[in-house]
């Protein structure tokens, strides 16, 4: 079966038990971002959707499949300085 290409890729921001920092991809809807991400991290760390939309554009770069989950690498989106600044929504713990 072939995998589908992700339409829509949203920013998650997740914190660490020991306070790092990081931000996730993740290549499902809106409502369905934390979820995903929670189940590709350690227990104990929390999760938050960023507001920061991705363009069609960067969508396309990042190459991601429906489903999938990732963490961001900074050199790989340039973009992303900006989106580290971009307010979260409320934080839920996995």
């Amino acid at each position: 079966m072939r995998m589908q290409a992700a339409l829509e890729v949203h920013l998650v921001r997740v914190t660490t038990d020991d306070g790092e920092v990081q931000i996730w991809l993740a290549a499902t809807s809106r409502d369905q971002a934390l979820d995903l991400v929670l189940d590709a991290i350690p227990e104990g760390w929390a999760v938050s959707l960023m507001q920061r939309q991705l363009t069609a554009e960067h969508i396309s770069m990042l190459d991601m499949m429906l489903g999938e989950a990732r963490r961001h690498e900074m050199s790989r989106f340039p973009a992303a300085n900006v989106l580290m600044g971009a307010a979260p929504s409320p934080v839920r713990h996995h």
